[in-house]
């Protein structure tokens, strides 16, 4: 049977990087070259990096590189300005939904703005996580997402939660029949043939490192973990690598100060290929966060061969499985106790790589795309 899934753009239209874009990327591009599902797509501009190679084969917008900046290019082709842009992508994604030419719809965000033109048919909803529901006091003050969710809950046909961990909080939070909520995991978004196979290291310190990846503040608890962690660092003579989540501001730097590790303390924004450098190179990478709703990078430091230190919270123990060292996230203790053990100890960490390679091999795009088909098979039986 073949099944007609049409897709929109509002993730990809959010940020150039993110994992929620880089989650329905994957998908749609497992689908596309496996022939799993028909896709409909409209074809758009985007600024997101993983949408720009979503096909790479295919002529026009879906193989548009990024320039440096994507607003700015999209003016110097078509003479609109961006809100004018933004709007028109919109417009092309009901025009889609209007045509009724689907069969399932599986929007990539949480704006309600399509229920009025679905016309009768089912759409599928992806939980990535309940951040904003559970920690609403690290949430900007303009995000309406929890707002968005609710309303759209009551209208979906089936949900896809993207681990075991998301979906009983999502079925305790909202209600929701626990019937309606498949589990499917994601795959790696590191390939180790085109990427970890040509790696280097752009880190500029001389001294051994940990790695943060990503955002630093709120729920994702670094500088709790760094305040713990300082005397350690100190003392072994240790850098700390901060890869993405923006240039230190004025506030961190002082805060790092204060802390004694300012001049240990580096951050990049990188590429894959250099991310992957980082992870090859770190002794450990410290994902001490309180809430996540799956966890790609410890998928990425696992494909790196680089030991996983992780709080004991949320999906973590799913994904990171036996090969990750574990610690509470609000214990003083447990965090650097947990540092230090993997730290050193040569052969527990050998044995970390080893397993975090085994422990990748549990999850793959193909399998999350084949799962996500039978989501979709599920909605259609039931709508007969």
């Amino acid at each position: 049977m073949e099944i007609r899934v049409l897709f929109d753009h509002q993730a990809f239209m959010r940020t150039r990087y993110s994992g929620i874009p880089t989650y329905f990327a994957e998908l749609i591009h497992t689908f596309y070259i496996n022939n799993l599902v028909h896709i409909s797509l409209a074809d758009s501009y985007c600024m997101n990096v993983d949408y720009q190679n979503l096909f790479p084969s295919k002529k026009g917008s879906l193989s548009w590189k990024y320039q440096e900046s994507v607003y700015s290019h999209c003016q110097k082709l078509t003479g609109i300005n961006p809100s004018s842009y933004l709007q028109a992508t919109r417009k092309n994604d009901i025009d889609l939904l209007n045509s009724g030419d689907f069969d399932v719809f599986h929007p990539t965000f949480f704006d309600p703005y399509f229920l009025k033109h679905l016309h009768g048919k089912p759409f599928v909803l992806t939980i990535h996580d309940l951040s904003q529901e559970l920690y609403p006091e690290y949430a900007p003050l303009t995000v309406t997402m929890p707002r968005d969710t609710e309303s759209l809950v009551s209208h979906a046909s089936r949900f896809i939660a993207v681990s075991k961990s998301t979906k009983n909080m999502f079925v305790e939070y909202y209600g929701v029949d626990a019937d309606l909520v498949d589990v499917v995991y994601l795959g790696p978004t590191f390939n180790k043939d085109t990427i970890i196979s040509r790696v280097y290291n752009i880190h500029q310190g001389s001294k051994p490192y940990l790695l943060f990846v990503n955002i630093r503040g709120g729920r994702k608890n670094t500088y709790t973990c760094l305040a713990v962690l300082k005397k350690l660092i100190i003392e072994y003579n240790l850098d700390v690598v901060c890869a993405g989540g923006g240039s230190f501001s004025k506030e961190e730097i002082i805060f790092f100060q204060n802390h004694g590790i300012a001049d240990r303390m580096y951050q990049y924004s990188v590429n894959d290929t250099q991310l992957a450098g980082l992870y090859k190179g770190a002794l450990a990478f410290v994902h001490p966060s309180v809430h996540e709703g799956f966890g790609f990078p410890i998928l990425e430091a696992f494909a790196c061969g680089c030991p996983v230190i992780l709080s004991n919270a949320s999906c973590f123990p799913e994904v990171g499985g036996d090969a990750a060292v574990y610690f509470d996230p609000k214990s003083v203790q447990s965090i650097r106790d947990a540092v230090y053990r993997v730290l050193y100890d040569d052969k527990l960490r050998n044995t970390m790589i080893c397993n975090g390679y085994q422990q990748l091999k549990k999850f793959s795009w193909d399998k999350c795309a084949e799962e996500t088909k039978n989501v979709y098979l599920k909605v259609l039986s039931d709508s007969k």
